[in-house]
């Protein structure tokens, strides 16, 4: 998905080294997926049902500033 590709690939490129490793695993995890949850976790319309995820989605949302 663009949109998803448009947010998360400049979040890895810029974000991901300075992450620790469990935000790091934490983000691996979130990529695996599907897209139309991504979509929506990330742009704020729902929440994540896995509460392990909801913090590598707090801080993408807040590095890309996605309010």
């Amino acid at each position: 998905m663009l949109e998803l590709d448009v947010i998360l690939q400049p979040f890895l490129q810029q974000y991901f080294d300075r992450l620790n490793t469990g935000d790091q695993n934490a983000f691996i995890r979130l990529l695996a997926e599907a897209d139309p949850d991504l979509y929506t976790w990330i742009m704020g319309f729902g929440k994540c049902n896995d509460s392990s995820l909801n913090e590598i989605i707090a801080i993408i949302r807040n590095k890309m500033s996605i309010a």
